[in-house]
């Protein structure tokens, strides 16, 4: 009697076919854990079946695997990003904040130098010809800031947009240059808390601050409240940008006290203290806090209007 090979009835499921798909469908799951398994299982899958001569089936199962695993995967990626962007920006916020900062403490030495030659620091500037201080109170910090060739290339008789004086607008120092934000050639974001001085209008006394556009020049012992109390000079929103040679300042208002501020970086604004140190001022602060920090003689006990998310600068 002739032999005749034994031939299988019917095809077999290919059990790395049926484990790419089971996987590839906990990947929604387990994310990237059950993913790869999918992949390799699904192509060892494919092989497989090629190799199996009709033997084995399920390269359907092995595709739908390989499928899922890829759109699990690419649902980590996703997921990732978007939990790492988030950590990106802040990481980034904080070193502009960082940069920003080391710029305003070099503001602050140059105050502080000028203070001690003039026993007060330097008035705002106006564009109010009568006053006869044309340019800038940044013009006037340069030689104390290492910057005397500059400073003697003015005309301190002319205007800041005299021809002389304006063809100079472009030196700008890079010290006057806010990280991280574009802005026109000549235009600094780093403005001095404009207020009022003795005498100039009804309440003056309400808008008084280190900075003023006439009168004379305020001195630590005008500061009544304490110089780590009091800010002078604050990181401004690009639309309050100004001309870095041009008296123009951020003018208080003590009914609007956070105009112009706040847009800039995530969270607050970055302040210069009279004393010399910087810190970020939430948005969370209120009102009533920020005309406090702002005016020199609101005659408020120190623990009395200190914030508490400012006591971290060493109060």
């Amino acid at each position: 009697m002739e032999d005749k090979a034994f031939t299988p009835s019917k095809t077999q499921t290919s059990g790395k076919a049926v484990a790419s798909l089971v996987c590839g469908l906990l990947s929604f799951c387990f994310s990237i854990l059950a993913a790869i398994p999918s992949l390799i299982l699904g192509l060892l899958a494919i092989k497989e079946i090629r190799q199996s001569n009709g033997l084995l089936r399920g390269t359907g199962l092995a595709i739908s695997g390989i499928l899922l695993s890829l759109l699990g995967i690419a649902a980590t990626v996703v997921v990732f990003l978007l939990l790492l962007i988030p950590a990106i920006q802040a990481a980034r916020n904080a070193a502009l904040v960082a940069r920003s900062s080391n710029n305003l403490k070099q503001i602050g030495l140059g105050l502080h130098n000028y203070h001690d030659m003039f026993k007060s620091f330097p008035l705002a500037g106006s564009e109010d010809k009568s006053l006869g201080i044309g340019l800038s109170w940044r013009v006037r910090l340069l030689p104390y800031m290492e910057q005397q060739a500059l400073y003697e290339r003015f005309d301190f008789n002319q205007p800041w947009d005299s021809p002389q004086n304006k063809a100079l607008i472009s030196q700008m120092p890079a010290i006057y240059q806010a990280p991280g934000v574009t802005l026109e050639p000549g235009k600094t974001v780093y403005l001095a808390v404009l207020g009022a001085f003795p005498g100039e209008g009804e309440g003056w006394e309400q808008r008084r601050t280190l900075f003023n556009a006439g009168g004379r020049g305020v001195g630590i012992s005008h500061v009544t409240d304490g110089t780590a109390n009091t800010v002078a000079v604050i990181e401004a929103d690009p639309s309050e940008a100004a001309i870095w040679t041009r008296p123009d300042d951020w003018e208080f208002d003590p009914q609007s006290p956070r105009r112009g501020l706040g847009g800039l970086r995530k969270n607050g604004f970055t302040a210069l203290f009279t004393d010399g140190s910087v810190s970020v001022a939430p948005n969370t602060i209120s009102d009533n806090d920020l005309r406090r920090l702002f005016t020199i003689q609101d005659n408020q006990r120190f623990e009395a209007f200190v914030p508490p998310y400012l006591r971290n600068r060493g109060y």
